[in-house]
């Protein structure tokens, strides 16, 4: 688990009870609960993560110190933590069992330090940013038709906890349920969140229209807001569809107002998470320099938090981007640190699916293992199947892996998934539209992805193809030029590297149009 710091002098306290680490306490109302010092240890574990899931190896790691039990033994620990905190395997009203993948404390806690006054407690504050989904209203006006009101709600907080971006309060929390009805300085203030979702349903005959909107909990203001406007044909489908495009669009827009305010800090100032979301934002727009930094972003990261698998995946990404967009000087060099970098984040945190997802990128690309890299990217998107980026490269894999029609309709989904999509996807778009010889179809996308990602050697490249194939010879050599400045060894010889096609004749007919379009052998 990372990023554990020493909480020694800290007085827990949620609901009626405090958790004193100092003294190895449990005590409901004043009066001590009588616990085992391992049990103690789990339920200190758990409320230092408050709505984060933690998995069962997380839990040997800290509680076990590393040694391999049995899951009964596991499950015989749970069960007396939730006894101790009158909590049940039924109710799980403070720890919470998320199936196959592990357990959840439901409930912030506020921190107060030995010593202090006791109303100087402060909630348990997050690294990342926290985000409270608040009930929401039903305008309908009538009792029976609130369920799809509280569905949305359920599915959003659950998908969002799906992302490392960011950090849930949970849907069940008692005291989230008290505050719903405040204002949302309150409840910033009561929960120690950074941001509230909240939101509307109103249906009309066979019409839905669900409101959402993204604000900052400490100054109220609007971050982002969306309304969409569906029929009801298949209620439990919109539902689905609904959750899925708003948390694409949210996890997008919290990351990157969080990476805003971390620019205000000294690079040697930021802790492990915001240089991993600063490296994450770095990555999206596919800039050289960009990149670069997004390394050393990463690379620190890993360095304040060596077991965040997180950041390791996000360092694995950086240098494979660096190694294929021939960035680096020496792209070899940079596959192998890209592989290492994610075999790493594998190992830390199986259930991270960034992981999977980086693994996936050095299979394909690094090894042109193309059966393996595709098993890795499906894993991460069977661990966060609304991921609409991870959808977008494993598109580009099934492409490169002879199966474009398949990868046209992931492709298609993703971008149903997250409308707002950033540019990068018309690359992915137009490389498989390209494959399928629809170059014009290509092309269409290509010009503003050329102009976006203008330092992009394997977007020029293939823009220089598409015009190529069709004719179009002096745009494909003015293209030529551009890649060939960027990058004076991008030849004939490096495009099986930059573009592995498991497919001979795709392989060939794109090297045909490179040629045509004057690259150098």
């Amino acid at each position: 688990m990372q990023e554990n710091s020493d909480r020694s002098g800290e007085i827990l306290e949620f609901e009626d009870f405090e958790l004193d680490n100092a003294a190895a306490e449990l005590r409901k109302a004043g009066e001590l609960v009588p616990v085992e010092p391992q049990v103690f240890d789990l339920i200190a574990f758990l409320a230092m993560r408050p709505n984060q899931i933690v998995t069962r190896d997380d839990i040997l790691a800290d509680v076990w110190g590393g040694r391999i039990v049995s899951e009964s033994a596991i499950s015989t620990r749970i069960n007396a933590a939730r006894k101790a905190l009158s909590d049940s395997g039924s109710d799980q009203r403070l720890i919470k069992t998320v199936h196959g993948r592990g357990f959840r404390f439901e409930c912030t806690p506020k921190v107060r330090v030995m010593g202090s006054p006791e109303d100087s407690s402060q909630p348990f504050l997050s690294p990342k940013p926290t985000v409270a989904v608040l009930a929401f209203e039903s305008l309908s006006g009538d009792p029976e038709r609130s369920f799809l009101a509280e569905g949305i709600r359920e599915d959003i907080s659950t998908e969002l906890s799906r992302y490392s971006e960011v950090m849930v309060i949970a849907a069940g929390s008692l005291s989230l349920q008290a505050l719903a009805s405040t204002d949302h300085r309150a409840i910033s203030s009561e929960l120690g969140v950074s941001h509230v979702i909240s939101g509307s349903v109103r249906i009309s005959g066979d019409k839905a229209r669900v409101s959402v909107q993204l604000l900052d909990a400490t100054s109220a203001e609007q971050i982002w807001a969306e309304r969409f406007d569906r029929s009801l044909d298949d209620i439990f489908e919109v539902q689905e569809e609904i959750a899925a495009i708003v948390v694409n669009l949210l996890v997008g827009k919290i990351a990157h107002r969080t990476y805003e305010r971390s620019l205000h800090k000294k690079p040697d100032a930021l802790d492990a998470y915001e240089n991993a979301l600063r490296a994450l934002v770095l990555l999206r727009d596919w800039d050289r320099s960009e990149t670069a930094e997004a390394v050393e972003a990463a690379a620190r990261a890993v360095s304040v938090a060596p077991d965040f698998a997180w950041a390791h995946a996000l360092l694995a990404w950086s240098h494979l981007l660096q190694a294929v967009l021939r960035w680096s000087d020496d792209p070899g060099l940079s596959f192998k640190q890209g592989h290492a970098a994610a075999m790493r984040a594998v190992e830390l945190d199986y259930a991270e699916p960034w992981a999977h997802a980086a693994l996936g990128f050095s299979e394909l690309w690094g090894r042109h293992d193309h059966a393996s890299g595709l098993a890795s990217l499906e894993h991460a998107i069977e661990l966060n199947p609304n991921n609409a980026h991870f959808r977008v490269w494993y598109s580009n894999g099934l492409c490169l892996a002879g199966n474009s029609e398949a990868g046209l309709h992931e492709i298609e989904l993703a971008m149903r998934l997250n409308p707002k999509f950033p540019p990068i996807y018309l690359h992915f778009l137009a490389r498989i539209l390209a494959t399928l010889g629809r170059y014009e179809d290509a092309l269409r996308h290509l010009g503003r992805a050329t102009l976006w990602a203008s330092s992009s050697t394997n977007t020029l490249a293939l823009a220089a193809s598409c015009h190529a194939a069709v004719g179009r010879t002096e745009e494909a050599k003015t293209l030529i030029e551009r890649l060939l400045a960027i990058s004076p060894s991008f030849r004939i010889a490096v495009v099986p590297e930059a573009s592995p096609y498991a497919n001979p004749e795709d392989l060939d007919r794109y090297i045909e149009n490179l040629r045509l379009a004057g690259l150098p052998e």
